[in-house]
């Protein structure tokens, strides 16, 4: 939603300019100028075609008007190269030919034609100032200025000359002397609109845009349906934030020019951010991609929109649109990234992800997108990377401390998770969700002190939330202080009776030893869709030790199809499943609780006693030792050790 104009130029004192605006190809036409644009035969040449000299100069010169006056600019230019041939020597024919090869859009030409009129005649102001407008056509600042200049020295009071000096040096960043001009100008003629509404555009860049709407709406004032004001007054009020005022002017802009694609943009950005108008923003983005089919913006708009609205394969083909038109848009092709990710093809994510980091190597953005697919395809360690690069680009964006603690957490980095949630904590002290955070990586790296305090300053700022207080007590419970843990819990059912205090309270039931008793507590506490997860999988663990073996295994079952990388979910199944004489699936699952948490000892010892039981001494011992790698104390495993003779390795 930039300033600039809806036409591709403004009314101009000569006919060039509109020229410029819509320059056409002949449908047959010799080969192309480096410039741009099909050249006729230089003057020199009798091209095919060409018409001969058949009478004089003058002769052709006159028919050359009449063919550029009915709109044949290309068969007029070939009718002055035929004058110029007869006379060299006559300014006019060159400044003509100039004006005819600008209108088919050959400007290097037209601009070397400008030059050879005023080598003749170096007075001719209107030369200079159509030579200007070819060199700021063709990103000739500096040309277009100083050409500029020298048709307001032989013209000082000419309006159009100072607007379009104005311009030039507005463009070229020169914008103290444009401000000048401009004045100058208005106070000359205030009912000059062109100048008026590039005066606000220079406004909105210099400084608030206040004074640049003041000017625009001096504009439409005098033209209430002028769309370049209406359109840049819909940019700036967008800009401030006002909508629906911004939408009023988008709408006028384009019922004043229906034809203009940028009004239909930009109107569409703004519904879309109001989120009304419905499937409008698709009419109005796929209307601006009709009226130019390589409106870049528009494409990519459309797909965002689709996108929002799940349409994701309409998405695609606007994203690659976009991306055709531009093959270097790192946005497109992160957007094609995003709808790849969302339909769960990581790989293919990646291909584009990391052509857009080619093309923005420093891109936060592009870093989060490639830690998704990376963690999608279980590349933990990249994901990481990607995640810490992020924060490096970013060092004040919490939400990224966030995803790398989590990252790190689910490595079993509870050093490194720690140290991201301080770096979120500092960017955010009064967020309670940043110290929970926190709390519970002090926790999972078993410093008990720490984790506490940030527990309770989570409490204290979010005073209206269950959660700091359950997770307070499930520290204590980790802890083994259930006394502890069971009156904070009753606390908390107390003041949020619909929380998961009460499964908690169950669980605390099944670590005294209580499973008769912790099951009807935990059976009415899953009974919320979906259910608490570990409430979930410790109810299906006191049906196990309960003897009811085939309810515990539907149980852990459903437990793990809400949360297949449930550690503890995955230890439970597995013994329900040795239990009940399924070993190879016993296993499986033992071996995959490992390896979510490889602190989880039962595990380890499980999966030694069965390799044991199967005279598999080897990976037995290997097994018991990492249960005792896992917890020191563990003596059943250091038995079994010394049991297999195996003791002290």
């Amino acid at each position: 939603v930039a300033l600039g104009r809806v036409m591709r130029g403004l009314p101009m004192l000569w006919l060039l300019a509109a020229s410029l605006a819509a320059a056409q190809e002949p449908d047959s036409a010799p080969p192309a100028d480096p410039s741009g644009g099909t050249a006729p035969a230089a003057a020199d040449d009798q091209p095919a075609g060409a018409p001969a000299p058949s009478g004089t100069a003058q002769e052709h010169y006159e028919k050359g008007l009449a063919l550029f006056d009915t709109g044949h600019a290309y068969e007029a230019a070939l009718e002055f190269r035929v004058a110029i041939q007869i006379d060299p020597n006559r300014p006019e024919l060159y400044l003509s030919l100039g004006r005819a090869l600008a209108k088919v859009g050959v400007l290097g030409e037209a601009a070397s034609a400008y030059e050879k009129s005023l080598a003749l005649d170096g007075k001719n102001e209107a030369a200079r100032a159509e030579l200007g407008i070819v060199r700021r056509a063709l990103d000739d600042a500096k040309g277009a200025i100083e050409q500029f200049r020298k048709a307001l020295a032989l013209k000082p009071d000419d309006p159009e000359l100072s607007f379009h000096l104005a311009e030039a040096l507005q463009k070229s960043g020169q914008t103290d002397e444009a401000l000048t001009l401009y004045n100058r100008i208005l106070a000359k003629d205030p009912k000059q609109l062109p100048a008026r509404i590039d005066l606000a555009k220079l406004l909105a860049e210099k400084g608030p845009p206040g004074p640049a709407i003041d000017e625009l709406q001096k504009v439409l004032a005098q033209a209430p349906d002028d769309p370049d004001a209406n359109y840049n007054l819909g940019v700036l009020l967008y800009r401030e934030g006002k909508i629906d005022e911004a939408i009023a002017a988008y709408e006028r802009a384009v019922k004043a020019d229906p034809d203009q694609p940028q009004p239909h943009n930009n109107l569409a950005v703004a519904l879309e951010l109001k989120n009304e108008g419905g499937d409008r923003p698709l009419a109005e983005f796929r209307e601006a991609t009709r009226l130019d089919p390589k409106y870049v913006d528009a494409h990519f708009n459309l797909g965002l929109a689709l996108y929002k609205r799940g349409q994701n394969d309409e998405a695609m083909k606007s994203f690659r649109a976009a991306l055709k038109i531009n093959p270097y848009s790192p946005q497109s092709m992160m957007e094609i990234a995003a709808v790849y990710l969302k339909e769960g093809v990581p790989d293919q994510a990646l291909v584009f992800l990391n052509k857009a980091r080619k093309q923005r190597p420093d891109d936060p953005d592009i870093y989060a997108k490639l830690a998704d697919a990376y963690l999608q395809l279980h590349r933990l360690h990249e994901a990481i990377a990607a995640l810490r690069k992020t924060t490096e680009l970013r060092p004040k964006d919490p939400a990224g401390f966030r995803a790398l603690g989590e990252a790190l957490l689910t490595a079993h980095d509870p050093d490194g998770a720690v140290a991201a949630y301080q770096a979120r904590v500092a960017l955010e002290p009064d967020s309670s969700e940043a110290h929970l955070d926190l709390a519970d990586a002090f926790a999972q790296k078993h410093v008990s002190e720490e984790a506490q305090a940030e527990y309770e300053k989570a409490a204290a700022l979010a005073p209206d939330s269950p959660q700091p207080l359950l997770h307070e007590g499930d520290l204590l419970l980790a802890k083994g202080d259930l006394d502890g843990a069971q009156k904070l819990y009753q606390r908390v059912s107390k003041k949020f009776p619909r929380s998961e205090a009460a499964a908690r309270l169950g669980m605390i039931r099944s670590r005294e030893g209580d499973f008769a008793g912790a099951i009807p507590i935990l059976e009415a506490a899953v009974k919320t869709i979906p259910p608490p997860v570990d409430a979930l999988v410790e109810l299906g663990f006191c049906y196990y030790r309960n003897d009811e073996n085939p309810r515990s295994l539907k149980t852990l079952e459903r437990a793990l199809a809400y949360a297949p990388s449930h550690a503890l979910g995955n230890y439970y199944y597995g013994v329900a499943l040795y239990k009940a004489g399924r070993t190879p699936a016993a296993v499986q699952a033992l071996k995959k609780a490992v390896a979510l948490d490889p602190s989880l000892a039962d595990a380890s010892y499980s999966l030694g006693m069965i390799d044991e039981a199967q005279g598999d001494k080897a990976n037995a011992i290997k097994a018991y030792q990492k249960a005792l790698k896992a917890r020191p104390d563990y003596s059943e495993a250091s038995s079994a050790l010394a049991r297999l003779g195996a003791a002290g390795k």
